[in-house]
């Protein structure tokens, strides 16, 4: 009788080293990234497809901690199975799991932009006053996962303009983002 772990191939998850040198290229350049220096980050490769609400997911950053915590039954396996694939002696704090066959499609820019998005999500845990950082007993921080800066539809703003904060930051970034990229083709 099969089982789902039969249908599992040994190379449907791999290391993205392509993805892993991306991230520390953006760890070491981007300053909202620095912090990340103390994080351990894996990079894996999947080749099943993930959808979420009718929507092809491209990447995901996941907290490891987290799936540990939440399937306790699982969590030898889960750790067993992400040092195999990652060939590590120590869990990383982050998992970033990409869509190989999208990943394949992508020019150099659109992976850099895909992992510079995931490395977005791997922030600091905060107290509830959502400034103070977290640390565990020995010192190390408490990581979390951090949502995305805008949470819309388009159909809203073509109705409604930019009507909240986060839409008018949106908005202020991708104007001063074509206003550089112009300025650079003028050049």
């Amino acid at each position: 009788m099969k089982t789902a772990f039969d249908e599992i191939r040994a190379d449907e998850y791999s290391v993205a080293h392509e993805a892993a040198q991306l991230g520390m290229l953006l760890i070491n350049k981007v300053d909202e990234h620095a912090h990340l220096i103390l994080a351990n980050i894996g990079y894996v490769f999947r080749d099943d497809e993930l959808r979420r609400h009718g929507r092809v997911t491209w990447a995901e950053c996941i907290l490891v901690e987290r799936i540990l915590q939440s399937e306790k039954r699982w969590s030898r396996l889960v750790k067993w199975a992400l040092l195999r694939i990652l060939g590590a002696e120590e869990l990383p704090d982050f998992l970033i799991l990409i869509d190989r066959n999208i990943w394949e499609g992508l020019d150099a820019e659109s992976k850099l932009a895909l992992i510079d998005h995931e490395l977005s999500h791997a922030w600091f845990a905060t107290e509830d006053d959502g400034m103070t950082q977290k640390f565990h007993k020995d010192g190390s921080p408490v990581w979390a996962i951090r949502g995305h800066d805008v949470e819309d539809f388009a159909g809203v703003v073509e109705r409604n303009g930019l009507w909240n904060e986060e839409l008018r930051v949106m908005a202020r970034a991708i104007i001063n983002h074509l206003s550089a990229s112009a300025e650079a083709v003028a050049t």
